[in-house]
């Protein structure tokens, strides 16, 4: 070859002749192997053919250790490394290349992709705000900043990030679509419409933009009437016509982008609302099965003696569904009996792979903890992918949908018309429906009212929901608490991530204040997300705990009681605001249940104010407590259940 080689791998690198160059590297590496430019280029051209093993590692890390204070091999090598799982080699790697070239972009933004996925955020939140100081205008490292930023509950921070993003690019309708759900999030919903609508303009199929603006008639900050309930039933008759005219594709990016979600906390029967949802998915899910050529199972006269049950989460840790549900049923079903499999949706995976591994596992059974927190399982949970499938109340309504044959609910949740409410059969296990263990973190021996600038002359009485669970026909509880209680403390808390539904809640209740001449902060503390025990601390010193009204509280009612803190509950009609008055009777404590707003308000003053009757009451938590507690019969009926079909 008279043409110099370097020259002449670089024109074909540049033409995309991959083939060519990797056939020529291989044969220049051989004939000069300390010429790092030649396994530089192999590398290059290998990745770029799709190439991801062993033979890129060695080209890459023999160009790397012939040129050690070269910051592109070094950069280049992270990603062998990275592509073969050794992610503290692809990290040092990386970091070196930054030490010999701190402006190398490359290696700053790969470093920040190799912090997230290592769930290390605030050191990838460090290598792309690095990278954004040197290119303000990246946008790629923007987008991932700001999706970051939304996992971590960092909506004014992610919303940045997408402004400046939109700003740079305003014809990327994949940018767009995110601005628009943060800026509904903070009640801006004339302008979360106004980019949705823009991303249609510049791609009328893209769907997440087309379901979002649907679902703009149910934000949190709606108003509390019918009104918002009826418009979001003209939109979910636009949308099914809308994907039937495009023949019902796209079923995964469109279902669970949005969830229906904040119809639970109205005070409405949502059957058939969330039935007309629910058909929409399965419609659009199907579609996609059928088009990706996806089996149905088939279903067989009867399960078999020993089912395999499949319980499909993303909740697998430290969480309300965790500690109410899935913990119950794996640390008490007989394996003997019913066989479980874990399909943990944390783990990365998009809507065909886990179709596929859920059916690898060929189960007879499928069981979702809950339906609606999460997108992935919205989408799964509305194919059918077992003979029989039920959802439970770890998201406490219907899910509407026509592939969910069972609801599992319990005796004590339920009312006598329980079962009008549910598209699903309803199943209502024995008293509270689940197997749990204590919760509380041990208690400090010093802690005081003070310690979370609070009075301990005055009652204290604590209010722990997410703002969703405030809606704004229950204001009037606060305000009778104010009246009624003489010094009466509220305690509510801001939720992080959560700040404008927060604001909106607060500023609400402040006015309703101001207007009954209530003083709001003489009665009023707010207090930030607690830890857990911080949270048990404020329960030990605290007067009683009222309950949020329609969307009772589960596992912070039973925290409470742990800390022999009287609830004060109200027993709504549903379900989901049936759950403290369930918790209650199990204990034996339906003096503590109110049948209306003002009964609520009688029995709090009353535990403020008479000691004899708080003292009594907190006795007898304290002696009936453990019956709350790793209460065999729901997991026993379920596993019958299980294996008779839930005839």
């Amino acid at each position: 070859m008279s043409e110099d080689p370097h020259a002449h791998l670089t024109t074909l690198y540049q033409q995309g002749d991959h083939p060519a160059v990797v056939a020529l590297a291989r044969r220049l590496t051989l004939a000069v192997p300390e010429e790092p430019f030649f396994w530089k280029i192999l590398g290059a051209a290998l990745w770029s053919l799709g190439e991801r093993g062993e033979e890129l590692l060695a080209a890459w890390l023999r160009a790397a250790e012939l040129r050690p204070d070269d910051h592109e091999a070094q950069a280049n090598l992270a990603i062998a490394w990275k592509e073969l799982g050794r992610m503290a080699e692809a990290e040092a790697c990386l970091r070196r290349a930054l030490t010999l070239q701190p402006d190398f972009l490359p290696a700053w933004y790969n470093l920040g992709n190799l912090m997230r996925d290592a769930s290390r955020f605030q050191e990838a939140e460090t290598a792309y705000r690095a990278l954004l100081d040197r290119w303000p205008d990246h946008l790629d490292t923007l987008c991932h900043l700001g999706l970051m930023l939304i996992g971590r509950k960092r909506p004014d921070d992610a919303e940045a990030c997408f402004a400046r993003a939109v700003a740079i690019d305003p014809k990327r309708p994949e940018l767009l679509v995110p601005l628009g759900k943060l800026l509904a999030g903070r009640n801006g919903l004339a302008e979360a419409a106004g980019c949705f609508q823009r991303a249609l303009a510049l791609d009328p199929e893209c769907v997440e933009a087309r379901w979002h603006l649907a679902f703009l008639a149910l934000s949190p900050f709606r108003r509390a009437d019918g009104v918002a309930r009826a418009r979001f039933g003209r939109e979910l008759e636009s949308l099914e016509q809308w994907s039937a005219a495009r023949g019902w594709r796209d079923g995964p990016r469109a279902v669970g982008c949005e969830y229906p979600f904040h119809l639970a906390y109205d005070q409405e029967e949502n059957r058939a609302l969330l039935t007309r949802h629910g058909r929409l998915c399965a419609r659009l899910m199907a579609a996609w099965r059928e088009r990706e050529g996806i089996t149905s199972p088939p279903v067989p006269a009867a399960l078999p003696v020993r089912p395999r049950v499949g319980v499909v989460s993303r909740y697998w840790r430290d969480h309300s569904v965790w500690h109410a549900l899935i913990q119950g049923w794996f640390a008490r079903m007989n394996p003997e009996r019913c066989e479980l499999l874990a399909f943990d949706l944390a783990t990365p995976g998009d809507a065909r792979s886990w179709v596929e591994r859920i059916q690898a596992a060929r189960p007879d059974v499928l069981l979702y903890p809950e339906v609606g927190m999460d997108a992935m399982t919205v989408r799964l949970a509305s194919l059918r992918l077992a003979p029989l499938q039920m959802a439970s109340w770890g998201h406490p309504e219907t899910t509407g949908l026509p592939t969910m044959d069972f609801f599992l609910s319990a005796e004590l949740f339920e009312p006598a018309d329980g079962a009008d409410y549910y598209s699903e059969k309803l199943v209502k296990l024995p008293n509270l429906g689940s197997w749990f263990t204590r919760m509380t973190a041990p208690g400090r021996p010093d802690a005081r009212p003070e310690g979370f600038g609070l009075d301990p002359a005055r009652p204290i009485l604590v209010s722990a929901g997410t703002p969703y669970k405030y809606h704004p026909d229950h204001d009037e509880l606060f305000l009778q608490l104010a009246k009624r209680i003489d010094g009466c403390q509220l305690v509510l808390f801001d939720l992080p991530g959560y700040r404008h539904l927060c604001h909106y809640r607060n500023t609400r209740l402040q006015e309703r204040f101001r207007r009954e001449g209530l003083a709001w902060e003489r009665h009023v503390t707010l207090l930030p997300w607690l830890t857990e025990a911080s949270f048990h601390d404020l329960l030990r010193v605290a007067t009683a705990m009222v309950d949020t009204i329609g969307f009772s509280g589960f596992n912070t009612v039973v925290r409470a009681l742990e800390c022999h803190l009287p609830v004060v509950t109200l027993e709504g009609r549903f379900l989901r605001g049936r759950l403290g008055a369930g918790v209650l009777r199990r204990l034996g404590v339906p003096e503590l249940i109110a049948a209306d707003v003002e009964g609520l308000a009688a029995l709090a003053e009353r535990l403020a104010g008479d000691p004899t009757f708080r003292e009594g009451m907190r006795s007898r938590i304290a002696a009936r407590l453990p019956i709350l507690f790793e209460d065999p019969a729901p997991v026993s009926r379920l596993e019958a259940l299980l294996v008779r079909g839930i005839r």
